[in-house]
């Protein structure tokens, strides 16, 4: 996460130098698209390298490590929510790569790993995952809704002050182009658009996420309550 912060950083100091020529938008979607092939291609080649030469060089089969796949997958999240903005194409290939990595690591758990000699809590991992997954989106919320919101950064930004390029060219924000789209609608679809981002309805489906939520993590806690219940019945 620190290299990705790093990352937007330093996309960020080069977008805004007084000589930068080219695309804004084009510049920080490129970097990103490229982080994401490159970490592809890097995690795939390093399991079978990794995983098949300890396994034909030992002859032992060994315990398939579950959380540093999961981090593998949480990090090419983050850079995909990172670069959608710049590069609309990236949840796509996230998609593809992540479908390779889970072939790969089937392939590599069949035939190199064996069955771990303590038995995985998935209620307990996956709450962990999850609350990892959720921290990344909200630490990364912060650099895109800078982007998002504001003048700061302006992705359609060139080196001529008076040309402009991409989606966000002509807008000041990002933003700005929900705004101009929702004019050129007819005038009955915009006052749907309106109607369904205004506060009458946003914060109900808040709430009613919310109670789902809840009422999701009782039933969660329930059964895992039933389940501790069964194993002491059966160890008595």
């Amino acid at each position: 996460m620190a290299n990705l912060f790093a990352l937007i950083a330093s996309l960020y100091r080069k977008v805004k130098e007084p000589g930068f020529d080219g695309c804004a938008g084009t510049v920080i979607g490129q970097e990103l698209y490229k982080l994401v092939i490159i970490d592809t291609v890097l995690q795939t080649c390093t399991q079978v390298v990794l995983q098949l030469g300890k396994y034909y060089w030992s002859n032992k089969k060994a315990e398939f490590k579950i959380s540093k796949a999961v981090l593998v997958i949480v990090y090419r999240q983050a850079l995909i929510w990172a670069g959608t903005l710049a590069c609309p194409i990236l949840p796509i290939i996230g998609m593809l790569s992540n479908i390779i990595f889970f072939l790969v690591t089937y392939s590599i758990v069949q035939t190199t790993c064996k069955p771990p000699t303590k038995r995985w809590n998935q209620s307990r991992h996956s709450t962990f995952f999850m609350g990892l997954l959720a921290a990344t989106l909200f630490l990364l919320l912060v650099p895109v809704s800078v982007i998002i919101g504001s003048e700061t950064v302006n992705l359609g930004l060139t080196a001529n002050s008076t040309v402009f390029c991409g989606p966000f060219g002509r807008c000041k924000k990002p933003i700005d182009v929900f705004t101009q789209f929702n004019s050129r609608l007819p005038a009955w679809l915009s006052t749907v658009f309106h109607w369904l981002s205004s506060t009458t309805v946003v914060l109900p489906v808040v709430f009613i996420m919310l109670a789902v939520l809840y009422f999701q993590r009782l039933r969660v806690q329930k059964e895992k309550r039933k389940g501790h219940a069964t194993h002491i019945e059966l160890d008595q």
